[in-house]
């Protein structure tokens, strides 16, 4: 199937689906469900038209970048003035605005904020920028998940309106010595990211383990976290394939440096002519403890062990399995499971 049939058959599905959430949860909208079907077409038409200088319209990388934007969006912090002065640590709030000149969130101003602000700005009458931000990321997760060929339906994502727009949106003003979200680095492992989750939004470590696959869509700009490549074959496709690419041996994850000065991991096992996949030590860190064993230097990010079954290059000890293991292998092995928990969590 083609993907222009599929995204036929995606819009006629999700009409139905908006006509029984307009009657079972959508309440107080500011959006009618035909207004809200109107709004996706214009989304959908430019994620199918959006490119940037890694990627180009086929490979639909708005999509990866709009979920970023909202997650960090959602990561806060609240602030109900216009400096620091007002800012609550405390409170965590999808509010429609993110400090655009911190590094955390490098590359989202080019990449998601500025090519959705013409849609954001046109519907403004109808819903303010927290609420359409979040609801580009419900279409986008959406449609994503439509593009894929793995088997697995993603349930209904609620559409709900009349968020709190902070004052100085889309651009927040944070000062981390004062107050504000400060991001894990991206070469420590997996345990400072569950403790972002965990202090942040009260997730437990399922519940991180499985925001962790929306890596499957996306890649990592080297104009944005240093960082460059994609985790998974397919970046358009919203499926549990970054679970399965974790968990692949033939990919032989071993430690490369690219253009940031800390290192990333690339599937070395690779066939010639192959895609080159990347992996962060913090995706790793799911199947991998590495800081049990003190395995990682917190410093330089080089880790001392390998992931079971490596024979690519060297001699390394075999990284224990990491408590959340079981949690990757479930999902690598069911695509629906992962769905169904990455919406509860989403």
């Amino acid at each position: 199937m083609s993907i222009s049939q599929k995204h036929s058959i995606y819009f006629y599905t999700l009409s139905l689906i908006l006509q029984f959430l307009s009657i079972i949860s959508i309440t107080n909208a500011a959006l009618t469900t035909d207004e809200i079907d109107e709004f996706r077409v214009e989304v959908l038409n430019l994620i199918d038209t959006f490119g940037n200088t890694d990627d180009d319209a086929s490979q639909k990388p708005l999509i990866g970048s709009i979920l970023r934007l909202v997650f960090h969006d959602c990561a806060g912090p609240y602030n109900t003035g216009d400096d620091v002065s007002t800012l609550d640590n405390a409170i965590r709030l999808c509010d429609g605005c993110i400090d655009l000149e911190n590094p955390d969130h490098s590359g989202l101003k080019e990449l998601a904020q500025e090519p959705i602000e013409p849609l954001c700005d046109k519907w403004s009458a109808s819903m303010n920028r927290a609420d359409c931000w979040i609801t580009i990321g419900n279409i986008a997760l959406e449609y994503s998940a439509s593009l894929s060929s793995t088997a697995g339906t993603l349930p209904p994502l609620e559409y709900k309106f009349g968020r709190y727009l902070c004052s100085t949106s889309p651009d927040a003003v944070t000062n981390l010595e004062t107050g504000g979200t400060e991001f894990p680095l991206a070469h420590l492992g997996w345990d400072p990211l569950f403790e972002f989750f965990k202090d942040h939004f009260g997730f437990t470590k399922q519940e991180s383990a499985v925001l962790i696959g929306a890596h499957t869509v996306g890649r990592a700009h080297k104009s944005g976290s240093g960082f460059e490549g994609k985790w998974t074959h397919d970046t358009f496709a919203f499926n549990n394939q970054f679970f399965i690419e974790l968990l692949n041996k033939n990919n032989q994850w071993d430690q490369v440096t690219k253009t940031s000065p800390f290192p990333q991991w690339s599937n070395m096992g690779r066939a010639t002519g192959e895609d080159e996949l990347m992996m962060l030590n913090s995706d790793i860190g799911v199947v991998a403890a590495m800081e049990d064993t003190d395995d990682i230097d917190e410093i330089s990010g080089v880790v001392s062990c390998r992931w079971e079954g490596y024979t690519h290059a060297g001699t390394y000890d075999t990284c224990p399995r990491e408590e959340t293991f079981d949690v990757a292998l479930n999902y690598a092995r069911d695509n629906q499971l992962f769905l169904d928990d990455f919406v509860l969590a989403w």
